[in-house]
Parts: structure tokens; C-alpha cells; sequence
């Protein structure tokens, strides 16, 4: 099934907000505005594709947007993300970058890569009051840069788990992390 884009939906009070799934393609997700979500505001698994996810605002949702299943999101950027449990998850999947995203006010992560996913890069995002970490990298995740994010009152700054990789770890800002500004763990290539 290919679909045309999402865009400038509304969706409020709903148990998933926005879902392609089952192999469906569809085209890019933009200037949509999801709130108060049981399971999550906007996502993409089993095998869907979707193109680039941007301008939207994911709000008050356990999962602001997400990735999962072997599904494919060409680039989630520009996205306003803010009380949520999870602001950004990509798992078991691909997204070819995560960029300049606002994401503040959330429970546990601003952004997790984890699950075996891959993803190009995750650069130039603000994330604020994130509670555990900022970004987070782990389960087998392989990640080629994560690079310029602005992190700020978060427990962990930047997270790599054991079994996850991240080839360049570089211009990151990290204030106000009470436990470490970087708990690396697994195999990093430059740290500049």
C-alpha cells in the first residue's frame, strides 16, 4: 500500500496517533500535531517506509515518535517533541539521520537508538530535562555520529551501551547532568 504524505493533521486524546505499518509506504510525515496519546503519537514498523518526518509536534504521549520492526524513516528533523515518556526512539530499524529536534520534558530518554537499528547520524538536537539521558545508543545500535547535540538537565548526558557502536562522538555540549556527562560503554571511534 503506498500512501501520499501526512500532513498538517491534528490528532488529540487517541490510543496510537498516527501509525504506518504492514509494509505500507507512505510519504513524508509533516506539520502534523499529536497529543495525548495512550501508545505513542506518530510511528512507523513492520517492514513500512516512510520519507522525512518534519515540522511535526509530538506531545504528551509515552512515545513521541518512533521507528520500529524493521520500518525505515528517510529522516526525522525540525520536530517538536515534549512530554513524553521517549521524545525520539529508533529500534530494530533505519532512519538515515535524526536532526535539529527540540525535545525537552520527558520521564526517561530524548532520543534512544537501540535494537540492532542503524542510523547515519543524530546532530544538532537540543534536548532539555530528559530524565535518564539525552541520547541513548544501545542493544546492538549502530550509530556513525553523534555530533553538535545540545543536552541540558538530563541524568546522562550521552549513553552508549555495551553492545551498541557509535563511529564519531564529537561537539557535544552536556550541562547539567548530575551523573556523568558521558557513560560510554561500548566501542566509540573518535572522541574529539
Amino acid at each position: 500500500t503506498t500512501a501520499g504524505p501526512l500532513s498538517g493533521n491534528t490528532v488529540n486524546d487517541c490510543d496510537w496517533g498516527m501509525w504506518v505499518h504492514d509494509g505500507a509506504e507512505a510519504g513524508d510525515i509533516v506539520s502534523n500535531e499529536v497529543t495525548n496519546c495512550a501508545t505513542v503519537g506518530a510511528g512507523v514498523c513492520d517492514e513500512a517506509l516512510v520519507g522525512d518526518v518534519t515540522g511535526n509536534t509530538f506531545s504528551s504521549c509515552p512515545y513521541g515518535f518512533g521507528v520500529a520492526g524493521d520500518a525505515r524513516a528517510q529522516s526525522i528533523s525540525r520536530n517538536t517533541v515534549s512530554h513524553n515518556t521517549v521524545g525520539i526512539s529508533v529500534c530494530l530499524s533505519q532512519a538515515d539521520s535524526i536532526r535539529d529536534n527540540m525535545i525537552s520534558d520527558t520521564t526517561e530518554r530524548g532520543i534512544t537508538v537501540g535494537g540492532n537499528a542503524v542510523v547515519a547520524d543524530v546532530t544538532d538536537n537540543v534536548t532539555t530535562n530528559c530524565g535518564w539521558s539525552g541520547v541513548q545508543v544501545c542493544d546492538g545500535a549502530v550509530v556513525e555520529r553523534v555530533t553538535a547535540n545540545t543536552i541540558t538537565g538530563t541524568g546522562y548526558g550521552v549513553v552508549v551501551e555495551r553492545s551498541a557502536r557509535v563511529d564519531h562522538l564529537n561537539r557535544n555540549s552536556v550541562s547539567q547532568a548530575p551523573w556523568q556527562a558521558f557513560w560510554i560503554r561500548a566501542a566509540v571511534g573518535e572522541l574529539a
